[in-house]
C-alpha cells in the first residue's frame, strides 16, 4: 500500500460540493438530513492498495460524533468520491458543520449543511 496524504475535499469557499441522497445539491436551502447520506469528491487521494484502488478512509465525523462511510470510489485519476451517512441522533436544527476524513496520515475537511428545511430525507 502507497500511503500520501489526504489533500482536501472538493469546497468552494469552505463549504463541501456535496450531492444529498436525494440528488440535490447540498446548500443551506437543501441541507441533507440527520441519517441521511451526502457525496463528496476527495481530491489528492492519499491511501492507494497495490492496484492503484483508493483506500477507505479509516474515519468520519460531523462536528466530531462519528459518521459511517458507505462507499469511496475512485471517480478519475486522483480523485474518488466518499458517500458519507451522517448520524441518526445529530440535531435537525439547521446548521453549517464540520465534516472530517481521516485518511492515510491526513485529514480533509470542510463545512456540509444539515438540518431542518429543504428536500433531501433521510433513508428509513
Amino acid at each position: 500500500m502507497i500511503l500520501r496524504r489526504c489533500k482536501h475535499l472538493l469546497a468552494k469557499n469552505g463549504t463541501l460540493v456535496a450531492v444529498n441522497e436525494d440528488g440535490t445539491a447540498n446548500s443551506s436551502d437543501a441541507p441533507a438530513q440527520p441519517g441521511s447520506a451526502v457525496s463528496i469528491q476527495v481530491t489528492g487521494v492519499g491511501a492507494l492498495d497495490g492496484n492503484g484502488t483508493p483506500v477507505m478512509p479509516s474515519r468520519a465525523t460531523v462536528d466530531d460524533s462519528p459518521a459511517s462511510i458507505e462507499s469511496f470510489r475512485a471517480s478519475s485519476p486522483g480523485v474518488a468520491v466518499a458517500v458519507i451517512r451522517f448520524p441518526m441522533n445529530l440535531s435537525s436544527d439547521a446548521a453549517q458543520r464540520r465534516m472530517r476524513l481521516t485518511m492515510g496520515d491526513g485529514v480533509a475537511e470542510g463545512s456540509i449543511f444539515t438540518g431542518a428545511g429543504g428536500a433531501s430525507q433521510s433513508r428509513r
